[in-house]
């Protein structure tokens, strides 16, 4: 699929379903339909990015938005895990309609400042951690919500007490994020709730191997749970895997939690 035919020049060409650049070293392919745009690309530079987007994208050329992208982080690569050194002010990203946000790498010191500034405007979503040996940085995913959408956060918790944690955010309301990072060495969680009834019922659960992560998520889905949230921490070979079910259509509320 990348074999360079007789006929092309250059260091880029088309392969069998794939752009091929970089003589060989990156391939990928970008799609699009009506109201959706995708790419995939495993690039020269050792990263692989997958992008899927629910509408017709402005700029087609999407792998070069995530190359330009990259060329903003400041110092060496965080994938290479050298420190960064320090950001003067917050990436946020807003979308042209300020309907949803993305912040950027934000370090673990000001998670919390800035948890608690969009509180009120913006609901988060979804959370990514990157620890590595030096920090732990976060990239949040916000959509505009009204005053009256409240929600709480617990950071910094240690997998000893993850259990019990888990459960009094789901009696809170709906868990929304439940992501695992590894601080000064030692595993804790970031949990996100939306305040209120809930709708569906949840099931969270930590496990130390990807074979118990099967085994449970096999027997959910036989329950008809469907995955919500899924945080992986990979220690040289030894896993942590926090994965949050949500049972759709489910008639009675009720909150459940196991950990293994």
């Amino acid at each position: 699929m990348l074999v360079c035919d007789s006929y092309a020049e250059g260091t880029s060409w088309y392969g069998c379903g794939l752009d091929i650049e970089d003589n060989g070293g990156s391939f990928g392919h970008t799609g699009a339909m009506d109201g959706t745009t995708s790419t995939v690309h495993c690039d020269v530079s050792g990263l692989t990015w997958c992008l899927l987007l629910n509408a017709w994208a402005q700029d087609v050329d999407l792998d070069g938005v995530v190359k330009f992208a990259l060329t903003t982080v400041p110092g060496q690569p965080f994938w290479q895990e050298v420190p960064l050194p320090p950001r003067p002010h917050q990436c946020v990203l807003y979308s042209r309609d300020r309907s949803q946000c993305v912040a950027v790498l934000v370090p673990h010191h000001a998670l919390h400042g800035l948890l608690a500034e969009m509180r009120g405007q913006y609901i988060p979503t979804h959370v990514s951690a990157l620890s590595n040996k030096h920090e732990v940085l976060f990239t949040i995913i916000f959509i505009q919500c009204s005053s009256t959408n409240e929600w709480s956060f617990e950071m910094d918790i240690p997998q000893e007490v993850i259990e019990s944690s888990l459960q009094t955010c789901m009696k809170k309301g709906t868990v929304l994020v439940f992501e695992v990072y590894l601080l000064h060495g030692k595993v804790n969680f970031v949990i996100i709730v939306k305040h209120g009834p809930v709708v569906h019922q949840q099931h969270g659960y930590v496990v130390g191997s990807l074979e118990d992560h099967k085994r449970n998520w096999s027997d959910w889905a036989r329950q008809h749970f469907t995955l919500q949230t899924l945080s992986m921490l990979d220690q040289g070979g030894h896993y942590c895997i926090a994965c949050l079910l949500e049972q759709v259509g489910c008639n009675e509320i009720m909150c459940v939690s196991q950990f293994i």
